[in-house]
Order: C-alpha cells, then structure tokens, then sequence
C-alpha cells in the first residue's frame, strides 16, 4: 500500500510541476508578445505583432486548461477567427462580457494561439489562429 501512495504522489507532483511549467511558459510568452508589440507595431494593415480585430462573439469554447477559445466575426475581414482568450493576461475591458455569445468586441491580438486540451488531462497541445492581447466588449 505505500508504494501504491508513494508512486500516486510522485505522478500527482510531476503532473503538477508540468502544468505549472506550460502556465508560465504561455504567461511568459504572453507577456513578451506584448511588450513587442508595444514597441515594434506592425504596419497599419494589421499583418505585424498586433492585428486589429472587431466583430461579433459567434462561440465561446472552454475546452482549453488555460483559457477559452473564442470565435469572433471580424468585420474587417468578413471571417470567423479562433481566438484565445486567456482571463488574467488578456487585457479585458468594459464591460467584460467575453463569456457568452452575442456581445460586439473590439480590439487586438497576436496571429498566434496555443490551447492545452482539458479532454487529454492538459498534456495535448493545439494551436489557434490568435492570442488576444487587448480588447473591449459591449453591454450585450
């Protein structure tokens, strides 16, 4: 029985320590795609670091550990686009409704995404179209 809770704890501490590794591994990156595009915006076309983005939320999408997938119809370019949403390193303002379907957004994101797949115990990775960086909602 002790070397069934020894190895259980030893399987339940490198789960942890993985998951924690992947969370700051995105926060970090994250936050390093922010600072760049701070600094180097891209040209006014949207193609750099930050590409605008505004649009109704057709579908919101909780099957990632770290974040949701958040599917906008961007009136810029007439197309639906898979977004990850991640709630604390997102910068999210008024009036905060980025949970339902419905709400008109405006705002920014990175064209690169990385969603960690609850259904495979955090350990499969996918990638989505964009990071949001910044962005804005309506009432409803």
């Amino acid at each position: 029985m002790l070397a069934i809770n020894t190895m259980l704890e030893k399987t339940t501490l490198f789960t942890a320590k993985i998951l924690l590794y992947a969370l700051l591994f995105i926060g970090g990156a994250l936050i390093f795609i922010m600072v760049l595009a701070t600094v180097a915006p891209g040209p006014a076309s949207g193609q750099g670091l930050m590409v605008p983005f505004g649009g109704e939320i057709r579908e919101v999408n909780y099957r990632c550990c770290y974040g949701s997938i958040v599917t906008i119809h961007d009136v810029r370019t007439d197309d639906d686009i898979e977004m990850m949403f991640y709630p604390g390193l997102s910068q999210l303002f008024r009036e905060y409704q980025m949970w339902s379907e419905g709400p008109n957004t405006v705002g920014f994101y990175f064209p690169l995404g990385i969603c960690v797949e609850i259904s495979e115990g955090c350990e499969s990775v996918s990638y989505i179209e964009g990071s949001i960086l910044a962005v804005g909602t309506s009432e409803r």
